[in-house]
């Protein structure tokens, strides 16, 4: 099934994320630090042996990850097909405003 993405006003084809502009790398001065069981710790260091990298690149590579797909399911919203058709109805739809509507444009106009 194809699935709409809708992200600031940008449509975004499914399972893409825009990526701005590449950045020089930022110098390293912040420090996170996180106590964690011992068997986590050893399973971390292993993944980041078989990816042939440091614990603190793996790390921080899976830190950012889970960062940025934190705020793309903040900032995304995701539409089945048919849900987006009932939207896009929805928006097309010429419809005269209700008195509750009309209220509250009188006291926003009022305050202005």
């Amino acid at each position: 099934m194809q699935r709409l993405v809708v992200q600031k006003s940008q449509y975004v084809a499914p399972g893409t994320w825009k990526a701005g502009p590449r950045r020089a790398p930022e110098p390293r001065s912040e420090r996170i630090e996180v106590r964690v069981p011992p068997s986590l710790h050893e399973r971390v260091t292993q993944a980041a042996a078989l990816r042939g990298q440091t614990l603190a690149a793996f790390v921080t590579a899976a830190v950012n990850n889970a960062a940025l797909q934190a705020l793309e399911d903040a900032e995304v919203t995701r539409l089945n097909a048919a849900d987006f058709d009932a939207l896009m109805t929805a928006l097309d739809a010429v419809t005269e405003p209700h008195a509750a509507l009309k209220a509250a444009a009188s006291r926003y106009r009022a305050r202005m």
